[in-house]
């Protein structure tokens, strides 16, 4: 009777029955290859997209700004400030609003005032009214223009962008962001 004796554990001589996980063996170059080749497609990826977003920026920017020009050369009206600090607007004598229309059109066709000083916005018609009438004795000429919600301080009508410009550096002292505008 001799019988081969069980044993609790194996001595690594006999072969395994148990199954095995599934073992994927890589070598080290094609690790080094297809880990590049993820972080190279995840930088392009990233690049295209900041592209593709400042491209649409620009876009809406661009339009933004044509869609504003448009708006602020159709409709500029003259204000005055009358001793109550209302608003009134300027309108010569026995001429209907659509003859000041005409007027207003031959004046850019002749090419006086093809440019103007913007010098702030307000949401309040009163503050507006404040800055202009101070404006206003310090010799400028200055309208009140309405752009949607806001009311827009302008001054001056300039010939050449010089001439402009000229006024607009004492205009910095008080108004820092003030611009130049097209009329």
């Amino acid at each position: 009777m001799k019988e081969e004796q069980l044993r609790f554990f194996s001595s690594g001589s006999e072969e395994k029955n148990t199954k095995r996980r599934f073992v994927v063996n890589l070598s080290l170059d094609i690790l080094l290859f297809s880990g590049t080749a993820v972080v190279l497609s995840l930088v392009l990826i990233y690049s295209m997209g900041i592209e593709k977003g400042r491209k649409t920026a620009h876009l809406k920017e661009r339009i933004s700004v044509s869609s504003k020009e448009n708006q602020s050369a159709a409709v500029i009206s003259d204000v005055t400030i009358n001793n109550l600090g209302t608003r009134e607007q300027k309108r010569e004598e026995g001429l209907s609003e659509d003859d000041m229309e005409e007027k207003a059109e031959e004046k850019k066709e002749d090419g006086t005032g093809k440019y103007t000083i913007q010098v702030g916005s307000y949401l309040k018609q009163g503050i507006a009214q404040v800055e202009a009438k101070k404006l206003k004795e310090k010799g400028y000429s200055v309208w009140i223009s309405k752009k949607g919600k806001f009311q827009v301080i302008l001054v001056g009508e300039f010939k050449d962008k010089s001439e402009a410009q000229k006024d607009m550096k004492a205009l910095r002292a008080r108004f820092k962001d003030c611009f130049l505008r097209r009329l």
